[in-house]
């Protein structure tokens, strides 16, 4: 498996917006949390040549590298 196959299946739940807002809400608490969008940093044009995402929230940017460690 590589950073990037990691990447595509974050990517693939995250998506799911609706149920990341879920999850996001049964941690925090906060009833508002509530995700827009997730994408890879390539979609986005964060330029970094690690894979990772970009989620974003009604009120926050949140930027997940992905790095094999071994």
């Amino acid at each position: 498996m590589t950073e990037t196959d990691l990447e595509q299946a974050l990517l693939y739940l995250a998506r799911d917006v609706d149920e990341l807002s879920c999850a996001l809400e049964e941690v925090t608490g906060d009833e508002a949390a509530y995700v827009a969008d997730a994408r890879s940093f390539s979609e986005s044009g964060v330029l970094t040549n690690d894979a990772g995402m970009v989620v974003r929230t009604e009120n926050a940017e949140f930027q997940v590298t992905i790095v094999r460690s071994r």
